[in-house]
């Protein structure tokens, strides 16, 4: 599988749920997003070992209102909306995934994808870029910081 670089994807890329590699990435991540007029979240889910522990680091990270009900579809429902944080796009960093339990791992994948084909269809740019452990993301398509 090749691989792209960050600002490649950032420019031109389609939305979806990417593995990043690369050292320099939350930095250059940053400086790319505004450059792009993209908003741009980082979410450390180290201490996330559930689904709910889980959905509680992606509701912090990501500024979710206060009425957001820590279920699959309500996640579904914010990835979706943004009415919270109006911007061109939108680029998530997700990093500490590894202690997330195989199940809820594979459902927040879909609930990712799920919502970069909404923003795709809707021709607005939407990126979840994983970092980390390597052999949970091995499927998915690699960007790289460097």
């Amino acid at each position: 599988m090749s691989a792209n670089s960050l600002a490649w994807l950032l420019a031109a890329g389609p939305s979806g749920v990417y593995r990043m590699t690369g050292g320099a990435g939350a930095a250059r991540l940053a400086s790319l997003a505004r450059l792009k007029r993209l908003k741009a979240f980082r979410v450390n889910c180290a201490h996330a070992h559930s689904k709910r522990t889980f959905l509680s680091a992606l509701a912090r990270g990501l500024g979710f209102p206060r009425y957001f009900g820590l279920g699959w579809d309500a996640l579904a429902d914010c990835l979706t909306d943004f009415a919270w944080a109006p911007a061109a796009g939108y680029v998530i960093l997700l990093s500490g995934l590894q202690g997330l339990m195989q199940r809820d791992y594979l459902m927040a994948l879909d609930v990712l994808e799920e919502a970069a084909a909404f923003w795709e269809d809707n021709g607005v740019s939407f990126y979840v870029l994983l970092v980390g452990a390597p052999c949970r993301y091995a499927d998915l398509p690699v960007v790289t910081a460097g």
